[in-house]
């Protein structure tokens, strides 16, 4: 009978706790996705920023700033939140390839992702 009324114990605290297990989650990808991201960006040298492949793929630094703009409309849509950057074609303006800038845009776009979540209702 202890073990029952333990048992009963624990889960009405667990029952009337808010559960936000999904958010809490999404913002552990974010977090983890600006993380690795950023770090592919330090890994890069300033002056392989703009190395393509072959002549019709995007650059290291269109590809990061093209996963920015994927990160800034969806979050937009998913959260209702305003995208900064809407009509913008990020990956195309060259005045955001440097290293720096496309550090800096990445890292506001993930930001971006994690407070629009944060502010979802699960």
């Amino acid at each position: 009978m202890k073990h029952l009324c333990l048992l009963i114990f624990c889960l009405s605290g667990y029952l009337v706790t808010p559960q936000n297990s999904t958010i809490d989650n999404l913002v552990a990808d974010f977090e983890r996705g600006k993380a690795l991201s950023l770090a592919y960006v330090d890994a890069m040298p300033e002056d392989q920023f703009n190395f393509k492949p072959t002549p019709e793929t995007m650059s290291f630094a269109e590809q990061m700033l093209h996963t920015a703009q994927g990160t800034f409309g969806l979050s937009a849509n998913a959260s209702g939140a305003e995208n900064p950057y809407a009509g913008q074609n990020l990956q195309k303006d060259e005045s955001l390839q440097s290293k720096a800038e496309v550090k800096r845009i990445l890292e506001e776009s993930f930001d971006f992702a994690i407070a629009g979540t944060k502010s979802m209702d699960p």
